[in-house]
This record gives structure tokens, sequence and C-alpha cells, in this order.
């Protein structure tokens, strides 16, 4: 069985190849963070991924050359600017594959000048452009570390470790961002991937919290005040966008099972808001 499809593995495992020298300084996120969490130690049984084209790569806004520049790193296994001609963060095998490799990076030390502009690109390396996006600085802390050689269908026979965004620090930024979200589309994907969290993590969500304290509890606690709202009945929005998602993929997942597992989160995290106050 494929991590997400067989297109998809091979492109991911070639886009990881190519980040090679970099891995500890970067960090997986998007669907592709939500299928690798099901090989971490503290994850438990779940639903299955959702498909995803993207491999979303969070870099600092600065990452000092290694043994070659990222830019002749990613050439060197064809990938390529989606665009031919400006500034991308976007890379590809070819330009009309499905699949898509984007660099993003935090906002924080930005001039306000930079900031201002839409989208925000940040020349993060000589050659390699990150678009900087509010509240991605909480996913490069704490991350959780999986061994790809684990994963059996990619087929890796070294250790070849990648980093992944702490589950409840992921939950944390997407609800901070939803406000932000224009497309529908993206809330939907967003609420499913804080449901499949919740479940994954089940027996570890109060662990998981414990390890938020340099989060304030003004930050927590306006991520909860959007969660509640989220997930706070059998109809609230982010339960509805959740079990849609679900239904799309064929899994019949009930409303009741979305808030059940949603509320322990938010309990966990709303605990953790009020002990940091």
């Amino acid at each position: 069985m494929a991590l997400i499809s067989e297109e998809f593995d091979q492109f991911f495992l070639q886009t990881v190849r190519a980040l090679e020298p970099y891995l500890g300084d970067v960090v997986i996120a998007g669907g592709c963070a939500n299928a690798l969490y099901r090989f971490v130690p503290q994850a438990e049984a779940g639903p299955v991924p959702m498909i995803t084209y993207d491999v979303d790569v969070i870099a600092p806004t600065k990452l000092p050359p290694k043994t070659k520049l990222l830019r002749r790193a990613l050439e060197e296994k064809q990938l390529l600017p989606v665009e031919s001609t400006g500034r991308t963060n976007k890379y590809a095998l070819m330009s009309e594959a499905n699949e898509k490799l984007e660099f993003l990076c935090p906002k924080t030390g930005l001039s306000r000048k930079m900031k201002e502009q839409a989208p925000t690109l940040v020349d993060f390396q000589e050659g390699t452009v990150a678009e900087a996006l509010d509240f991605v600085q909480l996913l490069q802390k704490h991350p959780l570390s999986v061994d790809l050689k684990d994963v059996e269908a990619l087929n890796v026979t070294e250790s070849l470790p990648v980093l992944v965004p702490h589950p409840l620090r992921y939950v944390i930024q997407k609800a901070l961002i939803r406000g932000r979200r224009r497309e529908s589309s993206h809330k939907a994907k967003d609420s499913y991937y804080i449901y499949e969290i919740t479940v994954l993590f089940r027996s570890h969500l109060n662990e998981l919290a414990g390890q938020l304290e340099d989060l304030s509890s003004k930050r927590l606690s306006q991520a909860v005040r959007t969660l509640e709202k989220q997930f706070s009945y059998m109809s609230a929005e982010g339960v509805s966008e959740a079990v849609g998602i679900a239904s799309e993929k064929k899994q019949n997942i009930s409303p009741e099972a979305v808030l059940r597992a949603t509320q322990r989160l938010i309990q966990c995290l709303k605990e953790k808001a009020n002990s940091a106050e």
C-alpha cells in the first residue's frame, strides 16, 4: 500500500533525496506530514490518509549553503521551477505534473515592507525562494522525526530521517489561520486534518500538550476559541467539513465520532491555556 499514491511517493522520495543535505533544517508539512504521522511511535490506528499532490517544505528565512546549493541539488534531481520566468517557490519534475514541491518560511523577522507584499517571497538561499506565511514558525519548533526506512511503501533501505511538525502545534497553526483561508476546500481539508490528528494521537494528547510550554496563554486561547466554534456541536462547520471530506474518500465517519475526538483535543488545549495564565 502506498503512503499517498505511487506517483506521489516517487515524487516525495525524489524531493527528499534532493533535500538530503538540509533535512535537519527543514520541516515537511501539509498532507504529507499527516500521512507520515502514522510512523511516529505515539501514533495509533487512524483513517486512510487524504490524497495530496504537494510536498510543503518549511525552511528558515535564511538557510546557509552546505555541501551544495539547494538550487543545484534540486536541478540534479530534475526538480525545476514551475514558472520559467520570474520568481517562484514551486518546483516539479514536469511543468504539467500534478505533484509539486513548495517552499514556505515564517514572516517573523521580515521587514514591514516585505510583509506587505503579496505574495511575500523570500530568497532564503541563493537561487531558491520561499513564500513567507503567518504562524509558520509554530511548525518549526519541537518537530518530530520520522525515519523513512520505517515507511515500507517507500522502499528505503537506509536510515533517512525527516522532520514533521509537532502534531498539536500543527492543529494550533491551522486554527490560527482559519479566518484567513479564502477557499472553502482548504478549510474543509484543515478540519479533516485536525480530526485525523486527534485520532492518531488520541492516547497522547496530554503528553503532547505538555510540550507547548513556549506558547502564550493568549495564543493558545485564541486557537481554542476557533476550535470550539469549529467543532462545538454535531452540525458545526468543522464537523460537517471533516465528515464531508471523509465521505469523498468513501470513509464512513459519523459527526458523533468527529465531535467526540475533537472535544478531547479542545479540552487538553484549554487546560494548557488555563495553566499558562
